[in-house]
């Protein structure tokens, strides 16, 4: 049986798409503002970045909690479709560049 605080370790998934969604929260691009102050390049880097820190940890813990493979499995996919999501928003609030 798996001890039950491993579980807690799940709890990375969603704050990392938390984490995504307050950063481009935090950097909105504000094009009412006049002037409007374009933001450096460097704040994308999280953005870009967190899609492939996020499948990494995912299969990490996937493969860390033998016992819960199949839970560990789905609640990464579940939480998968909220990071991307925050990842398209975050990166459409950085650069002021709306679809």
């Amino acid at each position: 049986m798996l001890e039950r605080w491993k579980f807690a370790l799940l709890a990375i998934l969603p704050a990392l798409w938390i984490f995504i969604g307050l950063w481009g929260g935090y950097f909105w691009l504000d094009w009412q503002h006049k002037p409007a102050v374009l933001n450096p390049n460097w704040v994308l880097y999280p953005i870009n970045f967190g899609l492939w820190i996020y499948i990494a940890c995912a299969a990490g813990l996937i493969a860390y909690l033998s016992g819960a493979r199949l839970f560990a499995t789905l609640f990464a996919l579940l939480n998968l479709y909220f990071m991307v999501a925050m990842t398209f928003l975050a990166s459409m609030a950085v650069t002021g560049t709306w679809l």
